[in-house]
């Protein structure tokens, strides 16, 4: 029995990340050192606001941002 292989490469509808919320892909990825304590507790804050985890950090880094 033969299968045909499915063609390989190029654009497939729906591939890859969804753009954020606003429509607009994130350009950049900034790294920061953290404790394990640290990440656990931004984790339960992000899951109790139902939120990923980046969503969280940004939306409480932007907010921070605002007030200064």
């Amino acid at each position: 029995m033969i299968h045909e292989a499915m063609p390989r490469g190029g654009r497939r509808e729906g591939a890859g990340r969804p753009p954020r919320i606003d429509g607009k892909p994130s350009e950049e990825i900034y790294p920061i050192r953290c404790t394990h304590a640290e990440r656990a507790a931004w984790e339960r804050s992000a899951k109790v606001n139902d939120k990923p985890l980046s969503d969280w950090v940004r939306d409480t880094l932007n907010a921070a941002a605002v007030k200064h």
